[in-house]
């Protein structure tokens, strides 16, 4: 996939940006490069500075290095950086008012601003979360529910909350949900703060005091906010009383309206 955006630049820019994009984790982008390597990348994160911003020099090599830690990672993300005062018209007609500003693409498509610290680990974390595959429900194991569940509510910068199922494979009602539950997790695609996720839990210990799976299917919500306890799911099993939950429960608040048309949605910060 990474050698199709790089195929891109090179047209644009001539052969050396695609030797350049081989051998570095950030690409230098221009106003002729720009919109084809967006249109390009699965997943592309880019900066815009400007040579005379101090704080553009400072965030500099933490950007390096969250796109080495990215890189590293094995996930197809082009790191990109433009020099706005050198194409204010591009950095303009992308909303680009102030220095550094960090934008999120799909494709091509904004889908958001980095509004965190000027700092490689938690940039790094933000661009990793927008490269898992969109629409899939996350499939957890014992380990990886304490290394990714607990490590998110554990951690002051992570935003995501988990909204998990736990089944079983004989269970007749999980099997059931499937289908609902594979169409919530496209729906909440676009939003970067839920992960819909699903457990075995025959084959899986939850190493959790406020968990109780005592049936099948079980749902819980493990908000990203590290003093919250998890919420045990009581209602409905269908897609407007789960939205209707993650938008009351969920730690950040966003417009639900225009998911079910596969619009844009709203965080309300």
């Amino acid at each position: 996939m990474a050698a199709r955006w790089l195929a891109v630049i090179a047209l644009a820019a001539g052969c050396d940006a695609l030797f350049a994009a081989k051998s570095e984790p950030v690409v230098e982008l221009d106003g002729e490069t720009l919109e084809a390597a967006l249109a390009a990348a699965p997943v592309a994160v880019v900066s815009f500075g400007a040579p005379w911003c101090a704080h553009c020099r400072r965030f500099e090599p933490q950007f390096l290095e969250a796109a080495s830690a990215v890189r590293d990672a094995g996930l197809d993300v082009l790191f990109g950086s433009l020099d706005a005062a050198e194409d204010r018209a591009v950095a303009d007609a992308y909303g680009v008012r102030g220095y550094p500003h960090v934008k999120c693409f799909r494709f091509g498509r904004f889908v958001g601003d980095y509004e965190g610290p000027n700092e490689a680990a938690p940039l790094a974390r933000w661009a990793k979360r927008r490269a898992r595959p969109a629409g899939r429900v996350v499939e957890l194991s014992g380990k990886s529910f304490a290394a990714v569940v607990d490590f998110h509510r554990r951690d002051p910068a992570s935003d995501a909350d988990f909204f998990v199922l736990f089944h079983a494979p004989w269970c007749g009602h999980c099997a059931s949900l499937a289908p609902t539950w594979e169409a919530l997790a496209r729906l909440y695609a676009p939003v970067d703060s839920v992960v819909v996720a699903r457990m075995d839990a025959t084959k899986n210990e939850i190493d959790d005091p406020g968990v109780l799976v005592d049936g099948f299917p079980t749902i819980y919500l493990f908000p990203a906010d590290r003093d919250a306890k998890p919420a045990l799911y009581e209602h409905a099993h269908d897609l407007d009383s789960f939205s209707r939950f993650l938008k009351e429960r969920g730690t950040r608040s966003f417009d639900v309206a225009g998911l079910k048309g596969g619009g844009e949605y709203r965080e309300e910060l």
